[in-house]
């Protein structure tokens, strides 16, 4: 059995808040695939991780799956307290910004920019895997603003 380790140095768990996509988004770790078994029944062809990216945390949400050499490069990392805490704050603005999303909905954050508003987070509503609403958050005011919202949904598999 291969132990996966971040390039932060500490041990790859299910549950960690990761950063992904060269460290402009975040999701979950919802799977290891450290065994020969495991690596063989979902595929990845060498030890690896599904990070789901929805917000959920969930094997049945939004997923995308990266093999342990390429994290350096991709810039799969553990999220530390700190960012946690930020990413945390942003989320909860985020929600208050879309008024009132449908229950059982779930945010992503996605990536940092800098433009007219300065700094800040897209954070992407889903609601049953499909698109729901977007919003633009800055991190330092937690102020932001709606980007676009789709009452039907756009399905985000296409």
């Amino acid at each position: 059995m291969k132990i996966m380790i971040y390039p932060s140095g500490s041990k790859v768990k299910v549950g960690d808040l990761v950063w992904w996509d060269e460290r402009s988004a975040i999701g979950h770790v919802v799977l290891l695939c450290e065994t020969v078994g495991e690596i063989a029944e979902y595929g990845m062809g060498e030890a690896g991780i599904w990070i789901c990216y929805d917000g959920s945390a969930s094997e049945d949400g939004l997923i995308v799956a990266y093999p342990e050499r390429a994290f350096v490069d991709e810039g799969v990392d553990k999220i530390n307290s700190q960012d946690s805490q930020q990413i945390c704050m942003v989320i909860s603005a985020a929600k208050v910004i879309v008024n009132r999303p449908p229950e059982n909905s779930s945010f992503g954050v996605f990536w940092g920019r800098r433009g007219e508003d300065g700094f800040g987070w897209k954070v992407v509503c889903f609601h049953e895997k499909k698109f729901y609403a977007s919003v633009f958050v800055n991190p330092e005011t937690l102020h932001g603003r709606l980007l676009a919202r789709d009452e039907i949904g756009i399905d985000v598999w296409i």
